[in-house]
Order: structure tokens, then C-alpha cells, then sequence
């Protein structure tokens, strides 16, 4: 019998949690106007703005030189 700890430490990497936590965080970014920092599946560190749809991606030797990738319009 596995303990009640471990149950749900199991439950953080299912992908049912996993987009759960993610709507929220995107939520609660666009309600504070603020950004989610990540590395995406290629690898880039990117800044989110969830309440504008942009995602830019950023430079860590230069963190004022950003790139964006996407836009409300899916550009």
C-alpha cells in the first residue's frame, strides 16, 4: 500500500495534472498582467503573456533582447 505521499507525487506527472496547473498559473498571469517564464519543447527560454496571447522568446546573455514568436492572431 503505497502512503498518502506518494499517491500524490504520482498525481504531479500525469498530464491531467500536469494541464490543470498550467491553466491555472495562466490564469492567475492574466489576471496580475504578468508574464510565465519557461524553456519550450525547442528548447528556448520564452516569456508568456497569457492576457495578450504573446510569447517572446528571450535572451539570457541579453535579457532586455526578446523575440516574438507569437501573437493574439497566431502569428
Amino acid at each position: 500500500m503505497n502512503s498518502p505521499v506518494t499517491n500524490f507525487l504520482a498525481q504531479l506527472t500525469t498530464p491531467e495534472f500536469q494541464t490543470a496547473i498550467g491553466e491555472q498559473l495562466r490564469a492567475e498571469a492574466a489576471a496580475a498582467n504578468t508574464f510565465l517564464s519557461y524553456r519550450d519543447e525547442q528548447g528556448r527560454y520564452v516569456h508568456e503573456y497569457p492576457a495578450t496571447g504573446e510569447v517572446y522568446e528571450v535572451s539570457l546573455t541579453q535579457p532586455q533582447t526578446r523575440r516574438l514568436l507569437l501573437d493574439a492572431v497566431g502569428v
